[in-house]
Protein backbone atom coordinates (compact mmCIF):
# COMPACT_ATOMS: atom_id res chain seq x y z
CA UNK A 1 0.00 0.00 0.00
CA UNK A 2 2.84 2.42 0.80
CA UNK A 3 4.10 2.58 -2.79
CA UNK A 4 0.56 2.94 -4.20
CA UNK A 5 -0.66 5.60 -1.73
CA UNK A 6 -1.35 7.95 -4.65
CA UNK A 7 -4.22 5.70 -5.72
CA UNK A 8 -6.18 6.55 -2.56
CA UNK A 9 -7.54 10.12 -2.49
CA UNK A 10 -8.37 9.79 1.21
CA UNK A 11 -4.67 9.26 2.01
CA UNK A 12 -3.62 12.11 -0.27
CA UNK A 13 -6.07 14.55 1.27
CA UNK A 14 -5.05 13.53 4.78
CA UNK A 15 -1.37 13.95 3.89
CA UNK A 16 -2.00 17.33 2.24
CA UNK A 17 -3.92 18.57 5.29
CA UNK A 18 -1.11 17.46 7.59
CA UNK A 19 1.53 19.18 5.45
CA UNK A 20 -0.48 22.39 4.99
CA UNK A 21 -3.58 22.61 7.16
CA UNK A 22 -5.27 25.24 4.99
CA UNK A 23 -9.03 25.80 4.87
CA UNK A 24 -9.06 25.29 1.11
CA UNK A 25 -7.41 21.87 1.45
CA UNK A 26 -10.02 20.79 3.99
CA UNK A 27 -12.83 22.26 1.88
CA UNK A 28 -11.71 20.18 -1.12
CA UNK A 29 -11.29 17.07 1.02
CA UNK A 30 -14.75 17.56 2.52
CA UNK A 31 -16.28 18.03 -0.93
CA UNK A 32 -14.59 14.81 -2.08
CA UNK A 33 -15.78 12.93 1.03
CA UNK A 34 -19.36 14.09 0.49
CA UNK A 35 -19.41 13.10 -3.17
CA UNK A 36 -17.26 9.97 -3.21
CA UNK A 37 -17.87 8.16 0.06
CA UNK A 38 -21.02 6.31 0.95
CA UNK A 39 -21.43 7.18 4.62
CA UNK A 40 -21.90 10.50 6.41
CA UNK A 41 -19.30 9.51 9.02
CA UNK A 42 -16.46 10.00 6.52
CA UNK A 43 -17.46 13.59 5.75
CA UNK A 44 -18.05 14.31 9.44
CA UNK A 45 -14.56 12.99 10.24
CA UNK A 46 -13.08 15.41 7.69
CA UNK A 47 -15.06 18.32 9.14
CA UNK A 48 -13.93 17.35 12.64
CA UNK A 49 -10.29 17.26 11.49
CA UNK A 50 -10.79 20.66 9.84
CA UNK A 51 -12.18 22.13 13.04
CA UNK A 52 -9.30 20.66 15.06
CA UNK A 53 -6.72 22.13 12.66
CA UNK A 54 -8.41 25.54 12.24
CA UNK A 55 -10.58 26.06 15.34
CA UNK A 56 -11.72 29.60 14.51
CA UNK A 57 -13.30 28.65 11.16
CA UNK A 58 -17.07 28.22 11.43
CA UNK A 59 -17.47 26.32 8.14
CA UNK A 60 -16.66 22.85 9.52
CA UNK A 61 -18.96 23.47 12.49
CA UNK A 62 -21.78 24.54 10.19
CA UNK A 63 -21.22 21.39 8.13
CA UNK A 64 -21.29 19.20 11.25
CA UNK A 65 -24.40 21.02 12.47
CA UNK A 66 -26.22 20.44 9.18
CA UNK A 67 -25.09 16.81 9.11
CA UNK A 68 -26.45 16.25 12.62
CA UNK A 69 -29.66 18.08 11.72
CA UNK A 70 -30.14 15.84 8.67
CA UNK A 71 -29.87 12.81 10.95
CA UNK A 72 -32.39 14.41 13.37
CA UNK A 73 -29.69 14.71 16.04
CA UNK A 74 -30.93 18.17 17.02
CA UNK A 75 -29.21 18.32 20.41
CA UNK A 76 -25.87 17.59 18.77
CA UNK A 77 -26.61 20.14 16.02
CA UNK A 78 -27.36 22.79 18.64
CA UNK A 79 -24.04 21.95 20.34
CA UNK A 80 -22.13 22.60 17.11
CA UNK A 81 -24.14 25.78 16.66
CA UNK A 82 -23.23 26.97 20.17
CA UNK A 83 -19.55 26.58 19.32
CA UNK A 84 -19.99 28.37 15.96
CA UNK A 85 -21.78 31.25 17.72
CA UNK A 86 -18.85 31.63 20.12
CA UNK A 87 -16.52 31.95 17.12
CA UNK A 88 -18.61 34.21 14.86
CA UNK A 89 -22.01 35.30 16.15
CA UNK A 90 -22.44 37.75 13.25
CA UNK A 91 -22.14 35.12 10.52
CA UNK A 92 -25.54 35.10 8.75
CA UNK A 93 -25.50 31.30 8.36
CA UNK A 94 -24.92 30.93 12.10
CA UNK A 95 -27.74 33.37 12.92
CA UNK A 96 -30.25 31.65 10.61
CA UNK A 97 -29.42 28.21 11.95
CA UNK A 98 -30.49 28.91 15.55
CA UNK A 99 -33.99 29.87 14.41
CA UNK A 100 -34.31 26.83 12.15
CA UNK A 101 -33.05 24.36 14.78
CA UNK A 102 -35.34 25.71 17.49
CA UNK A 103 -38.35 25.32 15.20
CA UNK A 104 -37.25 21.77 14.33
CA UNK A 105 -36.86 20.96 18.04
CA UNK A 106 -40.30 22.42 18.82
CA UNK A 107 -41.93 20.41 16.02
CA UNK A 108 -40.21 17.23 17.22
CA UNK A 109 -41.44 17.82 20.75
CA UNK A 110 -44.96 18.47 19.48
CA UNK A 111 -44.89 15.19 17.52
CA UNK A 112 -43.93 13.48 20.79
CA UNK A 113 -46.74 15.31 22.64
CA UNK A 114 -44.13 16.96 24.89
CA UNK A 115 -45.73 20.39 24.97
CA UNK A 116 -43.71 21.68 27.94
CA UNK A 117 -40.47 21.09 26.03
CA UNK A 118 -42.00 22.57 22.88
CA UNK A 119 -42.99 25.69 24.86
CA UNK A 120 -39.35 26.10 25.96
CA UNK A 121 -38.21 25.85 22.33
CA UNK A 122 -40.87 28.35 21.25
CA UNK A 123 -39.85 30.79 23.99
CA UNK A 124 -36.16 30.46 23.06
CA UNK A 125 -37.09 31.09 19.41
CA UNK A 126 -39.11 34.18 20.33
CA UNK A 127 -36.09 35.59 22.18
CA UNK A 128 -34.19 35.79 18.90
CA UNK A 129 -34.41 39.17 17.13
CA UNK A 130 -34.88 37.54 13.72
CA UNK A 131 -38.02 35.76 14.97
CA UNK A 132 -39.81 39.11 14.91
CA UNK A 133 -39.15 39.77 11.21
CA UNK A 134 -41.86 39.51 8.56
CA UNK A 135 -44.37 36.69 9.09
CA UNK A 136 -42.12 34.84 11.55
CA UNK A 137 -44.14 35.85 14.63
CA UNK A 138 -47.07 33.95 13.12
CA UNK A 139 -45.11 30.69 13.26
CA UNK A 140 -44.56 31.08 17.00
CA UNK A 141 -48.26 31.72 17.52
CA UNK A 142 -49.15 28.72 15.35
CA UNK A 143 -46.82 26.50 17.38
CA UNK A 144 -48.45 27.73 20.60
CA UNK A 145 -51.84 26.95 19.09
CA UNK A 146 -50.76 23.38 18.37
CA UNK A 147 -49.50 23.08 21.97
CA UNK A 148 -52.94 24.15 23.22
CA UNK A 149 -54.61 21.69 20.85
CA UNK A 150 -52.43 18.81 22.11
CA UNK A 151 -53.06 19.83 25.73
CA UNK A 152 -56.82 20.03 24.93
CA UNK A 153 -56.91 23.58 26.31
CA UNK A 154 -59.84 24.97 24.32
CA UNK A 155 -59.60 28.57 25.58
CA UNK A 156 -55.87 28.82 24.78
CA UNK A 157 -56.38 27.19 21.40
CA UNK A 158 -59.09 29.75 20.51
CA UNK A 159 -56.90 32.58 21.80
CA UNK A 160 -53.87 31.57 19.74
CA UNK A 161 -55.98 30.86 16.67
CA UNK A 162 -57.49 34.36 16.91
CA UNK A 163 -54.01 35.85 17.30
CA UNK A 164 -52.77 33.91 14.27
CA UNK A 165 -55.70 35.09 12.16
CA UNK A 166 -54.95 38.67 13.23
CA UNK A 167 -51.26 38.34 12.34
CA UNK A 168 -51.90 36.72 8.95
CA UNK A 169 -54.96 38.93 8.26
CA UNK A 170 -56.94 36.08 6.72
CA UNK A 171 -58.77 33.25 8.48
CA UNK A 172 -58.04 30.90 5.58
CA UNK A 173 -54.30 31.59 5.84
CA UNK A 174 -54.41 30.81 9.56
CA UNK A 175 -56.32 27.59 8.87
CA UNK A 176 -53.77 26.50 6.25
CA UNK A 177 -50.85 27.13 8.61
CA UNK A 178 -52.52 25.25 11.45
CA UNK A 179 -53.50 22.38 9.16
CA UNK A 180 -49.91 22.14 7.95
CA UNK A 181 -48.54 22.02 11.48
CA UNK A 182 -51.06 19.58 12.82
Amino acid sequence: VSDTYFLYPEHLYRLASEIDPAADTFRQWLEWAENCTSHWKHADAVATAWHAAIPDDTRPLLFLMKSAENRKALKKALGYLDTAEQIDNLNPDVRKARLRLLVAAAVRHLKQNKTQLAQKDITAREDLPQSREGDRPALGVALKSVCAMIDKDESEWVRWRRELTKLLEYPLAAQVVLQGLS
